[in-house]
């Protein structure tokens, strides 16, 4: 169902809702979630790794600070763009007197 499209991309995988109810751009939507989601996940271990090394909290916050964040806006933007194609889609069921 479309509630279903929409949990899915709010709460799961953003586009993979959107993917479900047959709109290709969906796709678009999860490769920018995974991407941006590994960019981040690529700092993180970089930085609790030093973390470890350094036995103390680094001052520093790594040279791929700026991909964490590059990282974070393209998981925001794919996040957005999947509420706003969930939405959409349960606009025009709504339009049609379809069923949710």
């Amino acid at each position: 169902t479309a509630m279903a499209c929409l949990m899915a991309n709010v709460l799961v995988l953003p586009g993979l809702g959107s993917w479900i109810c047959g709109r290709k751009s969906g796709v678009i939507q999860m490769v920018l979630a995974l991407v941006g989601f590994s960019l981040s996940c690529w700092w993180f271990f970089g930085f609790v790794r030093s973390w470890i090394q350094l036995q103390t909290l680094p001052s520093h916050l790594g040279p791929s600070l700026a991909l964490a964040v590059f990282g974070l806006i393209l998981f925001l933007i794919a996040w957005l763009w999947a509420l706003c194609s969930s939405l959409s889609i349960l606009r025009f069921l709504k339009k049609h007197g379809l069923t949710c």
